[in-house]
């Protein structure tokens, strides 16, 4: 089963309404001190913190101690400027797993797969944002379909969690991009997935004549 961790940042648009209307920066200021401490605190726990809905922060958790996850909670709560509540979700798939799917959590690897695309740095700037964003987007739709969890990691690189029975996805990843390298991990936790898939693609930057690989 897998585990997921969603912390919800209770009363968050109230507290933005109140900031007045030069705000914008503001918000960005606190975002970024609790991102910030949420990457940091979770990859102690080899968890790792899902960049998502700025309001709601999403950790996946598989093999982590649920202590080491209050932890970083309770170090969250120092700079948010609202409450935060948490809950702990398990499932078959790591979607399954935000949705609650179940609270009896037993062991399971995750996989992740590491997107990378070709050529992104020769495209004018901001339609290389474009560019990755429409892909992402795709992205999202299609892992969708297996309970994955995707994550935008800045550039033009994408992660997604999903279980490891679902790796027959890559095969249409590989039809949707057709310049694009697919490192895939195995871990225990998503710390130790997410360092094999990044191997997998050092693997691929020097294996130009492969699209994608594994490391389990």
């Amino acid at each position: 089963m897998h585990k997921v961790m969603v912390a919800i940042l209770k009363g968050y648009r109230e507290w933005t309404e109140e900031l007045g209307s030069d705000r914008e920066w503001k918000i960005q200021l606190v975002q970024a001190s609790i991102e910030k401490i949420a990457s940091e605190e979770a990859a102690k726990c080899n968890s790792f913190y899902v960049p998502h809905r700025k309001d709601v922060l999403i950790f996946l958790a598989n093999g982590v101690e649920e202590e080491c996850l209050r932890e970083v909670i309770s170090k969250i709560e120092k700079v948010s400027p609202v409450p935060v509540e948490t809950s702990i979700g398990c499932g078959s798939t790591p979607l399954s797993a935000l949705r609650g799917e179940s609270r009896k959590c037993e062991g399971s690897d995750v996989a992740v797969v590491h997107i990378d695309l070709n050529y992104f740095s020769k495209d004018e700037i901001y339609s290389a944002y474009v560019r990755a964003m429409n892909n992402y987007s795709t992205l999202l739709n299609l892992f969708l379909g297996v309970g994955g969890i995707g994550a935008y990691l800045g550039g033009d690189n994408f992660v997604f969690f999903i279980d490891p029975k679902d790796l027959h996805i890559i095969d249409e990843v590989k039809m949707i991009l057709k310049d694009a390298k697919i490192g895939v991990g195995i871990g225990k936790n998503p710390r130790e997935a997410l360092s094999k898939a990044a191997s997998s693609l050092k693997f691929l930057r020097e294996n130009r004549n492969l699209r994608s690989y594994l490391i389990q």
